[in-house]
């Protein structure tokens, strides 16, 4: 998918079954990074986020597509909650 813009807003990629694996994005409109999701046979394993200026909001981990750790947190100054 992309915004109006032309700039790209999704790249998810799929499995032979269909399924999302691997490393899927979210782009913002200018371009940034939003989220980076990994995913296993249409499970999520762990996820980043993003602000939109580029510094990471925070990362967490999954077990079977449940969150069950939300590892850290961060300011969008680039310090830890």
């Amino acid at each position: 998918m992309y915004y109006d813009n032309g700039a790209v807003e999704h790249e998810f990629y799929f499995n032979e079954k269909g399924k999302q694996d691997g490393k899927q994005l979210n782009f913002y409109e200018n371009g940034n990074i939003a989220i980076i999701g990994h995913y296993t046979d249409g499970k999520c394993d762990s996820s980043g986020e993003y602000f939109e200026g580029g510094n990471i909001m925070g990362i967490s981990y999954y077990n079977k597509n449940y969150k069950y750790d939300s590892c850290k947190g961060f300011y969008e100054n680039g310090k830890i909650e």
